[in-house]
């Protein structure tokens, strides 16, 4: 006969992915309380039960995600203020490929772009750079991050440019 361990019965109203998924918090925080011991053994099982069928249904065994990549564009005011390009939620997880940033605001922009995390700190990647009426600059050297709901990246700008982001999914929520 089965019975039902702590591990499930604490996520018994759960899916594995989607709205209703366990967030990583849920995840990490439900196995805090399971300790490694042989009365435990129950339990144990079912928290790799579900951490590997959770893996597996949002991160794709490591790969990208079939028909999830994508061009997104931003238009970025020029509020003088950091811009969240792509804000990943949940347990979604991108990886930027390149970006074009074209200004059309009729005057010279300066722009500049970063990472911020969930505290809204931010970290410049480049000095700003100052862009004519008109044209697009081109940045191909960013498919080394991953992008995740702590961790995104931002445009700040003067004058009102457009920002095209190229990504692959790596993740699902």
């Amino acid at each position: 006969m089965f019975s039902m361990g702590r591990f499930f019965k604490n996520l018994k109203l759960k899916t594995l992915t989607g709205a209703g998924g366990p967030t990583s918090a849920e995840l990490r925080d439900t196995g805090r309380t399971i300790y490694i011991d042989k009365s435990n053994q129950n339990e144990l099982e079912e928290l790799i039960l579900v951490q590997k069928a959770h893996y597996y249904q949002t991160q794709n065994a490591g790969l990208q995600h079939p028909g999830l990549s994508e061009i997104t564009t931003t238009s970025i005011p020029g509020i003088e203020d950091y811009v969240p390009i792509i804000s990943p939620v949940g347990q979604e997880i991108y990886k930027p490929l390149a970006f074009t940033v074209t200004n059309s605001s009729g005057s010279t922009a300066t722009w500049k772009f970063g990472f911020m995390d969930a505290s809204n700190n931010v970290l410049d990647l480049v000095a700003p750079q100052s862009l004519a009426n008109g044209a697009t600059a081109i940045n191909l050297e960013i498919d080394s991050y991953l992008l995740d709901s702590s961790m995104y990246f931002v445009v700040y700008s003067n004058q009102d440019i457009d920002v095209q982001l190229a990504t692959i999914k790596l993740s699902n929520r």
